[in-house]
């Protein structure tokens, strides 16, 4: 029976006694002041265990969610592109080092279903011959994402029409070196 109860039952029982009101009292409060001492000492032993708590997620969870306000221009670009930065980010720590290990296996474990190879091998082929923009060349352009814009003596490549990352090609290629020039410029820019 709690405080409260007894101390309603003695009231019902019509008693006047104030020392047992008191009593009934003294004991409530000495209940409510032990749990607020409960309390705070679990409060204290959370914040000093977050370690174990993170122990005990890895077991339930072992992934890493990281925003971001792009979207891939193509599958996996982004996965891939952090995937490389944690990949040199490995090779360059000390070897057998906590850094190391974590970073590699970040890199293990988020293997790159991208198309990104795909789309750089299908490129280097189209620019390969690449002297000026023929039927065939802008065919293959826009099946691989591109629109292409006519702009004066030049042509204005937008991959998936994102105009922040716009690539400028020659209507009329210089050397038979320009293609791949071209490939290797386009492949910096946006891959």
């Amino acid at each position: 029976m709690t405080a409260r109860q007894k101390l309603d039952a003695l009231r019902d029982s019509g008693s006047g006694d104030i020392n047992e009101y008191i009593e009934h009292f003294d004991r409530e409060i000495a209940a409510k002041e032990e749990e607020i001492l409960r309390l705070e000492s679990e409060l204290v032993r959370a914040r000093y265990n977050k370690n174990d708590v993170n122990f005990a997620k890895r077991d339930v969870d072992r992934s890493i969610q990281i925003e971001t306000t792009e979207n891939d221009l193509y599958q996996g670009e982004q996965l891939g592109l952090i995937t490389e930065a944690l990949k040199k980010a490995a090779e360059s720590s000390d070897a057998h080092s906590r850094r190391q290990q974590v970073l590699a296996s970040l890199v293990e474990n988020n293997e790159n279903p991208g198309d990104r190879e795909e789309i750089l091998e299908r490129l280097k082929e189209v620019f390969r011959q690449y002297t000026s923009l023929t039927a065939g060349v802008r065919a293959d352009l826009e099946e691989i994402g591109f629109v292409i814009h006519e702009d004066g003596k030049h042509y204005k490549l937008l991959y998936r029409d994102d105009a922040r990352y716009p690539f400028i090609l020659p209507k009329t290629g210089s050397d038979w070196r320009g293609g791949l020039n071209a490939f290797s410029d386009l492949k910096k820019r946006l891959f």
